[in-house]
C-alpha cells in the first residue's frame, strides 16, 4: 500500500502510514481472530473482551446458585478456619463468587456464626456432593464471564 514517490515530505509519510493504517484495519475486520495455533480464538479466552449471550445476566446466575448452598458453604469454610486452615492460599476468597452485597453479608454473617459457635458438624456426604457440584458450577460461570 506504499506509493512510488520518494518520502520527501512529512505529507507524504503520514500519507502512507494512514493508507497502511486502513488497509490493516481492513484486513482485521475481514479475518477472524487465530490462536498460534490456527484454530479461531473466543472471547473465553480474552478475559476483558465482551462475551455473548451466555454471560448475559451471568453475575445474577451465580448468585442463584450460590444461595442454594449458602448456608452449606458457610458451614464448610467455617469448620476450614476452625481447622485452623488459613485462606491465604486460597485463589479466591470464598465469598468473592457473590455479586449481590445483601448475599455476600449474609454468607459471611452465617460463617461466623458456624465459626464461633464451636464444633461444628461437617458437611456429610450429600451437602459435600451439593456444594461441589454447585460451587463448580458457579465458578466456572465466574470464570467464564469475566465477573
Amino acid at each position: 500500500m506504499e506509493t512510488k514517490e520518494p518520502c520527501r515530505s512529512g505529507r507524504a509519510r503520514t500519507r502512507r502510514i494512514r493508507v497502511g493504517l486502513a488497509a490493516a484495519a481492513l484486513l482485521w475486520a475481514a479475518q477472524p481472530a487465530r490462536a498460534a495455533n490456527g484454530f479461531k480464538t473466543t472471547a473465553r479466552e480474552w478475559r476483558d473482551a465482551p462475551t455473548g449471550e451466555g454471560c448475559e445476566g451471568a453475575s445474577e446466575r451465580v448468585d442463584r446458585l450460590e444461595s442454594r448452598i449458602l448456608d452449606i458453604k458457610a458451614r464448610y469454610w467455617a469448620n476450614h478456619l476452625r481447622k485452623g486452615k488459613s485462606l491465604a492460599g486460597l485463589r479466591v476468597n470464598p465469598g468473592s463468587t457473590i455479586s449481590d452485597p445483601g448475599l455476600k453479608t449474609s454468607f459471611y454473617k452465617r460463617m461466623e456464626y458456624w465459626y464461633n459457635r464451636g464444633e461444628v458438624s461437617e458437611l456429610d456426604a450429600r451437602e459435600l456432593q451439593l456444594f461441589r457440584t454447585i460451587e463448580a458450577k458457579a465458578y466456572s460461570l465466574y470464570r467464564e464471564c469475566g465477573i
